[in-house]
């Protein structure tokens, strides 16, 4: 497991202190083995799926055909050129300045043409570019933010390094690289057919079939030395974002590292992933300059073969189709662009191997997304079943069924625990056959030592945690996922989205449906003692019709975090609550760095507002705001009980 992934998911379960790097768990993984990336059908597939999602559109491929028309134009009107080196070389041999001048005339308009030409297929290729990423990305985007797809990567998969970066840099690198080639692997065949054809009619058929065995060895050397590149690129791509990961990771921690003083093991941390990001670099160096070698070599040696076939004749004592100096040019001219042509190939074969590196990672990344979409355990104890609002579901066991029928369906926002027990990814037992009853404006406390499993319980009735068999009936709907109106969930850490002050209140609501008012938000904000938040992040000014209205400012993620302290940025959490009201909330130590007054005016506001509650947390001041406590063990062993008031 890379240490990015380690670190995010020790993040996610902080307050259980579980681990996910335990070698026993690798059993309720999906297997996972060291996937060498090479050129193989793997690649070869990989590579088809990501063309094909690339070409979805009718204008994709209206861009893709405008690209081999204009390629094929510049083919024809390039062989020209070797007709104007006829002619040129025809004008001197005879002496004759008129048609050295004709010449001169017809070739300036056939090098122009050729130059424009050339310009308007880059355009091309990088409008294709810029589509192709679009379209990857989008395609990205759907899956990874569908059915929490990017939580079961980062926590029950360590194949996928860095997804960010896959989604991000490689997409780009790939579909950048493949538009700076596409124009020589689409114009290398139509260069070789072209060429082939009129080799073979004004020299013989010698002439092309020596090319061909002259490229074929040569492909065979650099398909030998590109394997080794893939895998190297494949892994840089990993090593870069490892590196970039670890910045972030302090530039988001920077106050704690500098409070505790760990700057030196933090840059000790940084400098060790830097390193391996340069061994593997000159590694690939090495493989760069002996691929670079043998493409140069084959090259600058196709000169050479040129004459040579042009001497075969005259070697040979066979007679000469070519009596003229520039018929010489000319049929020197189309070995030159037959071996071009050929060239393209070994020239891109360079950026070739760094396509397929690119496209190893997001090709991997869709299959992998594949895979998880309908993740289980493997292990067979984990057979739980999640049922939403009263309607039974069919992959319930008809034991756990029929314990479900005798729980009360009085109410579909009720939440009903029917012989749940549940596992870290270990196998440890975290709680044991739990049965649990919450009814409607009913207030659960959950309690606990560190490391028992409260935050747990509280992922494994979200549906984020699969390790679990039982039971389990809570508010909602399995149509969608609930409205904020109905369940409302906040984190022990606070989330605080890009945005305005507005768009924090309303979160996850969308702000271009979602309104709320500055009367209503100031409301809000005095219960949780945050108006001076207008004050000093916010403009205000008099209308014209001399009532106060506040112009929100947006702010980043990053923003928001350095403005406000760990206890606002609860309490703005808090807001959200107090602002769209659900029926059921969850709390999972939601209020630990707020102040008692405080706490103790929302818990009240919550209970007014007829809401369901279950909260996590440590302090003995939370029963008084609940009306059932469940208490958690470290063996698996709880107890439920009535909070008297």
């Amino acid at each position: 497991m890379s240490d990015p992934e380690k670190e995010i998911r020790e993040k996610l379960i902080q307050n259980d202190e579980l681990s996910f790097s335990d070698s026993s768990s690798e059993s309720r993984k999906l297997k996972v083995s060291k996937e060498r990336q090479s050129f193989d059908f793997t690649l070869a597939r990989r590579l088809w799926r990501i063309l094909k999602l690339s070409h979805q559109s009718l204008f994709d491929w209206l861009w893709l055909i405008a690209l081999v028309l204009i390629l094929a134009m510049q083919l024809i009107v390039g062989s020209y050129i070797g007709e104007a080196n006829k002619g040129f070389y025809d004008a001197f041999e005879a002496k004759n300045p008129d048609v050295f001048r004709t010449t001169l005339w017809r070739a300036s308009f056939i090098v122009l043409g050729s130059a424009m030409l050339e310009s308007v297929s880059k355009i091309i290729s990088a409008v294709l570019s810029w589509r192709w990423r679009r379209t990857i990305v989008h395609q990205l985007h759907r899956r990874y933010f569908s059915s929490r797809m990017f939580y079961k990567l980062l926590n029950f998969d360590e194949r996928v390094d860095n997804p960010d970066q896959r989604i991000t840099q490689d997409v780009d690198n790939l579909t950048t690289t493949l538009a700076q080639v596409l124009a020589d692997i689409l114009t290398g065949p139509m260069t070789i057919g072209y060429y082939t054809y009129y080799t073979f009619i004004s020299i013989g058929w010698y002439a092309p079939a020596i090319v061909f065995g002259y490229f074929v060895i040569s492909y065979i050397l650099s398909k030998i030395i590109m394997g080794p590149i893939v895998h190297r690129v494949f892994r840089q791509e990993k090593l870069e974002g490892d590196l970039r990961f670890a910045h972030v990771r302090v530039r988001t921690n920077a106050e704690a590292i500098a409070i505790y003083g760990g700057e030196n093991i933090e840059r000790d941390h940084v400098d060790k992933r830097f390193e391996r990001v340069l061994v593997n670099k000159l590694a690939l160096i090495k493989w760069d300059f002996l691929l670079l070698s043998v493409n140069n070599v084959f090259s600058y040696f196709g000169s050479m073969v040129n004459f040579m076939i042009l001497a075969i004749p005259l070697l040979n004592g066979w007679p000469l189709n070519i009596n003229s100096v520039g018929a010489v040019a000319l049929a020197s001219f189309q070995i030159i662009m037959l071996i071009s042509g050929f060239s393209k190939f070994n020239n891109v074969s360079q950026k070739v191997s760094d396509i397929a590196g690119y496209a190893s990672r997001v090709g991997q990344l869709f299959d992998i997304m594949e895979q998880l979409r309908d993740y289980r355990p493997d292990s067979s104890i984990y057979d739980g079943t999640i049922v939403d609002s009263i309607i039974p579901s069919s992959a319930a066991s008809a034991a756990a069924a029929a314990e479900l029928e005798t729980l009360s369906p009085e109410s579909p926002f009720v939440l009903e625990f029917a012989g749940v027990s549940i596992w870290t990814p270990r196998e440890r037992r975290l709680v044991r056959n739990l049965r649990l009853q919450l009814r409607e404006r009913q207030a659960l406390l959950i309690m606990g030592p560190s490391g028992c499993g409260k935050s747990t319980v509280l992922r494994t009735i979200g549906g984020l945690w699969p390790f679990f068999s039982g039971v389990i009936k809570r508010p909602g709907s399995s149509a969608a996922r609930p409205a904020p109106q109905q369940v409302l969930y906040l984190h022990q850490t606070p989330f605080l989205t890009s945005g305005t002050l507005k768009d924090q209140v309303i979160y996850p609501g969308d702000p271009n449906e979602v309104q709320l008012s500055d009367q209503r938000l100031l409301e809000i904000l005095q219960v949780l003692d945050l108006t001076y938040l207008l004050e000093q992040q916010e403009q205000q000014y008099v209308s014209a019709r001399g009532d106060v209205r506040i112009s929100f400012k947006r702010r980043s993620n990053r923003e928001w975090i350095e403005l406000l302290s760990p206890g606002e940025q609860q309490r703005l959490c808090l807001a959200r609550v107090l602002f769209w009201q659900p029926r059921f909330i969850y709390l999972d130590e939601a209020s630990s760095a707020i102040d008692y007054d405080i706490e103790k005016v929302f818990y009240q506001q919550c209970r007014e507002m007829g809401c369901s509650i279950v909260s996590v947390g440590h302090s003995e001041t939370l029963k008084r705001y609940h009306d059932v406590l469940l208490r958690l063990s470290h063996d698996g062993k709880w107890t439920v009980s009535d909070i008297a008031r």
